[in-house]
Parts: structure tokens; C-alpha cells; sequence
């Protein structure tokens, strides 16, 4: 299950819950109960393209050399 980011716009909390896909359009508030909910992004939920070895493109190291 992924991990999702929302900012509630009834109370203005930011919250993240993990929850399956298909109820990522039903999430709420925890703060208020609101349903005026949107996701927002998160510098964490980009992984970025993986490389030959496995790891992603800024995973350390110099770039193309090593």
C-alpha cells in the first residue's frame, strides 16, 4: 500500500496515511473529519528512474562514472 499525502482544506492539517489505491478518493481529515481533502506532492514520493545497478539515478556516488 502506498503512502499518501493530503493537506485538508477545511482545516488546512497536512496528514499522510497509508491506504490502498482504490481509497485514496474516500480519505479524511483525521484532524476534523473533512472531506475536503487533496493530495499533495511529496519530495518523497519520487523514486526516480533506476539505473543498471539497481539504485536510482541520485543514490550517491559521481554522476556517469562509477
Amino acid at each position: 500500500m502506498p503512502l499518501y499525502d493530503f493537506k485538508c482544506y477545511s482545516c488546512g492539517h497536512r496528514f499522510t496515511v497509508l491506504i490502498p489505491v482504490s481509497e485514496k478518493d474516500n480519505a479524511s481529515c483525521p484532524k476534523c473529519k473533512g472531506s475536503e481533502v487533496k493530495p499533495v506532492v511529496s519530495p518523497f514520493s519520487f523514486g526516480g528512474p533506476k539505473t543498471e545497478r539497481g539504485g536510482s539515478c541520485g543514490s550517491g556516488g559521481s554522476f556517469g562514472g562509477g
